[in-house]
């Protein structure tokens, strides 16, 4: 049985007094990273193998001080055994 990888990305708005907080407490998040911050909104990308951890993840968010959302953007489900795998380039020029 082959495992998955679920690919996130979200957009959290906090108070802009309280961005860098939430900025630095979102960094500490296991497997999250930064992809955009602009004023009081960044884009967050969150991987993961279970869909639940991420969602562990986003009620952290939601529970900080000073966030006013965390919406969904994109959420991608790939075989975790083909992400390890090697790509061939099948394209020839002639």
């Amino acid at each position: 049985m082959s495992k998955e990888w679920h690919i996130t990305s979200f957009i959290v708005t906090a108070r802009p007094e309280r961005i860098a907080a939430v900025m630095d407490a979102a960094l500490k998040l296991p497997q999250t990273e930064l992809a955009v911050q602009e004023g009081a909104r960044m884009v967050l990308v969150m991987e993961g193998e279970h869909r639940g951890d991420i969602m562990d993840r986003v009620d952290t968010l939601r529970d900080l001080e000073g966030v006013i959302t965390v919406n969904l953007v994109y959420h991608h489900v790939e075989d975790k055994d083909s992400l390890e795998e090697e790509l061939h380039d099948e394209r020839h020029t002639t």
